[in-house]
């Protein structure tokens, strides 16, 4: 996939501010936002682990269920017409159903526009957030915490 990054099953997306010379994302997929940024790919990498890996470990610490990556199962209701032209166009191919429609979805979807979308609409809580000041103020809670 362009445009993202990937680490223990979740997805990063990645925009770049030329205004900043910043790039920028958040996770996708999960119900909380979290956001990572960083001036070169390598820091851009190692804060999204970094905001992957803490997530993970403040979900544990609250005992909440982490957002999972994708099962790779969903349902589509389609029409009865669409769905035997589906089965049919899949049996001349000798391919199954589903594989007939992961070929079809894999060589229609651009994911490069559809993940600058939806990262615009969070544009404004990314830049006002500072992702490692907020990583590093919850460390510093956890040590105290500890001690």
């Amino acid at each position: 996939m362009r445009n993202a990054l990937e680490y223990k099953g979740y997805i990063g997306s990645v925009v770049l501010d030329t205004q900043d010379r910043t790039f920028h994302g958040r996770v996708l997929g999960i119900g909380s936002v979290v956001s990572f940024a960083g001036k070169s790919i390598d820091e851009l990498e190692q804060d999204f682990r970094g905001a992957v890996d803490d997530y993970l470990e403040m979900c544990e610490e609250d005992g909440i269920e982490p957002g999972k990556p994708f099962s790779g199962n969903f349902t589509v209701r389609i029409s009865p017409e669409l769905h035997r032209k589906i089965a049919i166009a899949a049996q001349s191919e000798s391919l199954s159903v589903n594989r007939y429609v992961t070929r079809a979805l894999e060589g229609t979807i651009d994911f490069g526009p559809a993940i600058r979308r939806s990262m615009l609409a969070f544009d404004k809580t990314l830049k006002s957030t500072s992702t490692r000041a907020d990583r590093a103020s919850r460390a510093a809670r956890r040590k105290t915490s500890a001690h």
